[in-house]
């Protein structure tokens, strides 16, 4: 017997991820504003994906260098927004 079942989809990008300096950890998974990472270096440890968004907390503040790993495309740019 043959299974006819589909295999799970892989991610296609299009996640929003949350970060906020004040009420974030980094141990959370970052993907709702309840689970938010704190440090731009827990950002930095990640590969993105085309369509991808970065979410920083309005009024929060990071003295940290940011560097992004992954790469969107024209259509699906990754993005940062407060």
């Amino acid at each position: 017997m043959v299974s006819k079942e589909t295999p799970p989809a892989i991610s296609d990008g299009n996640t929003a991820y949350y970060v906020s300096s004040s009420a974030g950890d980094d141990a959370n998974d970052g993907l709702t504003e309840a689970t938010t990472w704190k440090t731009l270096a827990k950002v930095s440890g990640m590969t993105f994906l085309p369509g991808d968004r970065i979410l920083l907390k309005s009024g929060d503040t990071w003295n940290e260098k940011l560097t992004l790993k992954g790469s969107g495309t024209l259509a699906n740019p990754i993005t940062i927004t407060p």
